[in-house]
C-alpha cells in the first residue's frame, strides 16, 4: 500500500441476469460510482455465465440460473474487480457450465475464487493489485449440492471442475456404543447402520443424527465444520495472508448456526481481515472478531432470477406448466410465485465500502439499497441507492442485529448511509 490507505468495496449476492449498462437512473449510476471508486469491488456471484453448453442438473438451487456472456463484461463495466463464486448455484450446469462462467470471467478481466477446473484451482486464493496494494480472496460454500463439490487432481487423473465446499456434520442427537447400535439396527430404529458399527459411525435417527463413539450420552451437537475441509480452507485464508495486503474471507451459507460465529472468528485468527458471508437474503448483523468486521449477510446486491431466458424442463412442472407453456408464462409464476420473489426483504440490502490504512479498519459505510420490489420486471432486482425512508429502515434493521454482537451501528441522515462504529470507538448511542 503506497501511502498505507485501500478501500474495499462488498456487494451481496450478485443474481445478474440483464445487462445493466444502458440503465438511465441517478440512483443506479450513483451505485456504479461507489463501485469504481474503492481500490477493490468484490460481490457474490450467485449466478452460471454460460451459452447452455452444458446440462441443467436435477437439483439446482431452487432456479437453474444462467447469464449470457457479456454479464461478465457488464461487471468488470460497473466495476467489479474479484468475485465470490462458490454457492449454490454454481454447479446449476454441471462441469461444463463451471468450465464457461471461468472463461467468460477471465476474459472480462475478474477475478474469480471459489470454483475451479480442480479443488486446488478451487480452493486457492485469487490476489488482485490494484495501485493502493493487493487484495486476496478465498472463497468457499458451506450451502451446496454435493455432486458440485470440485475434486483434487492427481499425477494420474484429472479433478472435476466445481466449488470449494466448506462441508458441515449433521445435528448429533446422541452418542451411543458399537453395542447399542447393533441393538438399534436389529430393532430397525435407526438408518445407516452396518452389521457391526464402527466408533465414529453416524446413523439416521428421523431428522437427527446418532454418533457411535465410547460411551453412551445425550449431546444435542449443533452443526461444527468438517475437519478436512475446515483446516484445508484455514490454511487457504493464510495463504492468501502471506500473499496480499488484506484478505477477505467469503462463505456462502443458508445455515447460520454457532458453527459459523466459530468458523469466522477462525478465519480472522488465520489472517482474514475481512468475514464476508452471503446467502440468506436478507441484511444480517455485523459483529468484530480480534478488531475486525464479520458480515453476516448484506442481502442482495442483484436480484434477476426471473430474467433468465431459458428454463429446464422441471420448472415448468414445479408450477405446473404443461410441454406447451412459454418462457413468459413461467417468468410471470416466477415473479411472483416464490418466497424470495413475494417476500420484500430479499430487494432490500446494503454495500459495505470499508477503508484501511496500514492495514487497520479506519471506517465502515453502509449504502442502503433498494432491488426496487414494486418495479416492472424489466428493472425489478436492480440496485439504486435507497431513498431516506428505507435507508434509515434498513440501517436500523442491520443495528437491532447487531447489538448482541456489541456492535452498534448508526444511521446519518446527511449521507443516508449507515455508520459501523468501530471497537475502540466510544461515546455513540445504538440507533433506536
Amino acid at each position: 500500500m503506497p501511502d498505507g490507505r485501500l478501500s474495499i468495496f462488498l456487494g451481496g449476492d450478485a443474481i445478474i441476469i440483464q445487462p445493466w449498462s444502458m440503465t438511465e437512473d441517478p440512483a443506479f449510476a450513483a451505485v456504479v460510482a461507489e463501485m469504481r471508486a474503492a481500490d477493490a469491488t468484490i460481490v457474490n456471484l450467485e449466478t452460471v455465465i454460460h451459452e447452455h453448453r452444458g446440462f441443467a442438473q436435477p437439483e439446482c438451487g431452487g432456479i437453474c440460473m444462467a447469464s449470457p456472456p457479456e454479464i461478465a463484461q457488464e461487471l468488470r463495466w460497473a466495476g467489479v474487480d474479484i468475485a465470490a463464486g462458490a454457492n449454490n448455484h454454481s454447479f446449476d450446469y454441471g462441469s461444463e457450465g463451471v468450465l464457461e462462467t471461468l472463461d467468460h470471467v477471465a476474459a472480462a478481466g475478474i477475478g474469480l475464487a471459489g470454483i475451479g477446473r480442480d479443488l486446488q484451482a478451487a480452493r486457492a486464493p485469487v490476489v488482485f493489485d490494484s495501485e493502493a496494494g493487493s487484495v486476496g480472496l478465498v472463497s468457499m460454500a458451506s450451502t451446496y449440492i454435493p455432486y458440485g463439490r470440485a475434486s483434487n487432481s492427481r499425477s494420474d487423473m484429472p479433478g472435476r471442475p466445481g466449488l470449494n465446499p466448506l462441508s458441515l456434520t449433521p445435528k448429533i442427537l446422541a452418542t451411543v456404543t458399537k453395542r447399542t447400535a447393533s441393538r438399534l439396527a436389529r430393532w430397525k430404529i435407526v438408518a445407516g447402520a452396518r452389521r457391526k458399527p464402527a466408533r465414529g459411525d453416524i446413523l439416521g435417527f428421523f431428522r437427527w443424527r446418532i454418533l457411535v463413539g465410547d460411551r453412551s450420552a445425550l449431546n444435542l451437537h449443533e452443526r461444527a465444520a468438517s475437519e478436512g475441509d475446515l483446516r484445508a480452507n484455514l490454511d487457504a485464508i493464510a495463504d492468501a495472508a502471506s500473499k496480499a495486503d488484506l484478505t477477505v474471507a467469503s462463505i456462502h451459507a443458508h445455515r447460520q448456526d454457532a458453527w459459523l460465529r466459530k468458523f469466522a472468528h477462525q478465519a480472522i485468527d488465520r489472517g482474514a481481515d475481512v468475514v464476508f458471508v452471503q446467502g440468506p437474503h436478507e441484511v444480517r448483523a455485523i459483529e468484530f472478531h480480534a478488531g475486525k468486521p464479520i458480515f453476516y449477510s448484506l442481502g442482495d446486491f442483484v436480484f434477476q432470477p426471473h430474467r433468465v431466458s431459458r428454463f429446464p424442463s422441471e420448472m415448468y412442472d414445479m408450477f405446473g406448466l404443461g410441454p406447451d407453456a412459454t418462457v413468459e408464462e413461467l417468468r410471470t409464476k416466477l415473479e411472483s410465485g416464490t418466497r424470495l420473489s413475494r417476500n420484500r426483504k430479499t430487494f432490500e440490502g446494503v454495500a459495505a465500502v470499508l477503508d484501511f490504512r496500514d492495514r487497520k479498519i479506519e471506517r465502515i459505510r453502509l449504502l442502503p439499497l433498494d432491488l426496487q420490489f414494486a418495479a416492472p420486471p424489466e428493472i425489478r432486482g436492480l440496485p439504486r441507492m435507497a431513498d431516506a425512508e428505507l435507508g434509515r429502515k434498513i440501517v436500523a434493521e442491520i443495528a437491532d442485529l447487531s447489538r448482541k454482537h456489541g456492535t452498534v451501528v448508526r444511521y446519518d441522515a446527511a449521507s443516508n448511509e449507515g455508520q459501523v462504529e468501530l471497537p475502540l470507538a466510544h461515546g455513540t448511542t445504538p440507533i433506536s
